[in-house]
């Protein structure tokens, strides 16, 4: 059986929302997700999971933030073969 090969992007931040929290949460939310290993059960059931820690403020602008987008973009074009 073949496995699926997975690749994870994450910011190196470390940061869930970042400086959007106050946007995206509110008061009576506990947000615990920061600093937190949350793709870690994925690693655990892809033996083929490889992270690519990319430079961005939060994982919500992952795709935003310009350098993010640079790393992204040289990992697509080495997986297609662009």
């Amino acid at each position: 059986a073949s496995e699926v090969t997975c690749y994870y992007v994450r910011n190196q931040s470390g940061l869930f929302y970042g400086e959007l929290m106050p946007y995206l949460t509110t008061d009576a939310d506990e947000i615990t997700i920061d600093h937190t290993c949350y793709w870690a059960e994925w690693e655990k059931l892809l033996p083929l999971f490889h992270t690519l820690d990319v430079s961005s403020t939060s994982h919500m602008t992952i795709l935003f933030d310009r350098d993010a987008q640079t790393d992204i973009g040289l990992l697509f074009e080495k997986l297609y073969d662009l």
